[in-house]
């Protein structure tokens, strides 16, 4: 992404970036939560259910899936890349996602790790061998297709394997039940999820010219790994209440309070670092051309503090799957009916506030549930005193240093100035905040 911004032209970028969000949002609709569902179930139970379906099963899903693919090269055309390759591209994808989820159900991590390293360096080296050799987007998508192919081909062969030594389990009824009951829910969930990451750029790229959507997209992107760090919080706590479910309520309060408190030592730093910094940090990663995406990722960014807290792990553990995909699908509704009346009113930075809007309506949604179910109420579920304060504490310093060196004539001095105090303050926090939380021997 970084290279790319600086090696192309916004518009090459941004028929670039078109590309890999219609592919993403597609391919989400195509396979329609078949990879979430089966990485659910064990081999044996999959080789079964599979055994159920009729072969117009099979033929309806090949066509919905050839379907997908057949709007995702109408919608490339104008990025001047073939209908061929977009077709068999998605198509290839679709395909490796479903090996892939039946290799993970099965455990064969290591296949799928070695197929994917080797991947990712065919990916590098083509990205650069075709900027060097003279850009051209079907050259590249024709040859990025090629390393799908010959993955799908490494993973097919080992999943062939081991499909031949499945004994199918023999299914009731309940579970067959069970099965498309689990597979309705999460293809909703991470259908609404995804369409909510990417419908923005998706719209953007269908309406706008390629040149604006490449300034969008850099501007209203995720913080890479913060989603590691919060997921891996939020499977430790569902570990921790599966072992005690007698006190579910006041323990699922009593960890997700002081796993907030935690979380947030890292999360509010780093969102007033990169909203003060904003600006310093495109200038070095960017160049000028991208400035317009300041303001954008600074509107993304409102989002963040919320990432304090997982607002769904009780839901989750409360098996209120239904809530949950509720409170997604109505984020969704309200983000995409803001999204043209504040593009009108204030450009490309009042789509990203129509996402902001409705995510900070969904964890009020979610906030009423939990303390309606538990009976825990909100100062028992939210340290606000603590975050209050520690905005503050954050807040204030990194401001203050913005301030005062701002006008810098190098752009990176100012950047790492803001990185080292930034660093330093979750440090000291997280090291307070974690002696504060251990039990007195």
């Amino acid at each position: 992404m970084v290279a790319y911004s600086r090696l192309l032209t916004q518009e090459q970028y941004g028929h670039y970036q078109n590309f890999w969000v219609r592919m993403l949002l597609l391919l989400t609709i195509v396979t329609i939560g078949l990879p979430a569902t089966l990485i659910t179930w064990s081999p044996d139970v999959i080789k079964a259910y599979a055994a159920r379906l009729r072969k117009n099963h099979y033929l309806l899903f090949g066509c919905w899936v050839l379907a997908g693919a057949i709007v995702f090269a109408v919608l490339e055309r104008r990025a001047a890349v073939s209908v061929l390759v977009s077709c068999s591209l998605l198509l290839l994808y679709a395909i490796y996602t479903i090996q892939e989820a039946l290799l993970f159900a099965a455990k064969k991590f290591m296949t799928v790790s070695v197929a994917n390293v080797l991947f990712f360096i065919w990916f590098v080296l083509v990205h650069f061998w075709v900027v060097r050799t003279g850009f051209e987007l079907n050259r590249l998508f024709l040859l990025v297709g090629a390393g799908v192919m010959l993955r799908s081909v490494i993973i097919g062969r080992e999943l062939s394997r081991l499909w031949n030594s499945v004994r199918p389990a023999i299914l009731s009824e309940e579970t067959v039940l069970s099965i498309r009951s689990l597979w309705m829910h999460l293809g909703l969930y991470d259908l609404t999820i995804v369409v909510f990451r990417w419908v923005d750029k998706f719209m953007i790229s269908v309406f706008l010219s390629a040149g604006i959507s490449a300034i969008y997209f850099n501007g209203s992107q995720d913080i890479p790994f913060l989603p590691l760090l919060l997921g891996a919080v939020s499977s430790s706590v569902l570990v921790q209440l599966a072992d005690r479910k007698e006190q579910a309520p006041l323990l699922a309060a009593g960890l997700l309070y002081r796993a907030g408190r935690l979380l947030s030592c890292i999360v509010l730093p780093l969102f007033f670092f990169l909203f003060f910094f904003a600006r310093e940090l495109f200038l070095v990663a960017f160049s000028e051309k991208y400035l317009p995406s300041v303001i954008i990722f600074q509107v993304s960014l409102l989002v963040l503090p919320l990432r304090s807290y997982n607002y769904t792990a009780i839901l989750q553990h409360l098996r209120r799957g239904d809530i949950i995909n509720k409170g997604a699908v109505g984020d969704l509704i309200i983000a995409c009916a803001l999204m043209y009346p504040l593009y009108l009113a204030l450009g490309l930075p009042g789509v990203a506030l129509s996402f902001i809007i409705s995510t900070w309506l969904q964890v009020a949604y979610y906030l009423f549930h939990i303390c309606r179910l538990t009976g825990v109420s909100l100062t028992a579920l939210l340290p606000l005193g603590n975050w209050l304060l520690k905005l503050l504490l954050f807040g204030g310093p990194l401001f203050a240093l913005h301030r005062l060196i701002r006008h810098h004539p190098e752009p990176l001095t100012v950047l790492i100035s803001g990185a080292v105090l930034c660093a330093f303050l979750v440090l000291v926090s997280f090291i307070h905040e974690w002696r504060a939380q251990r039990p007195v021997a």
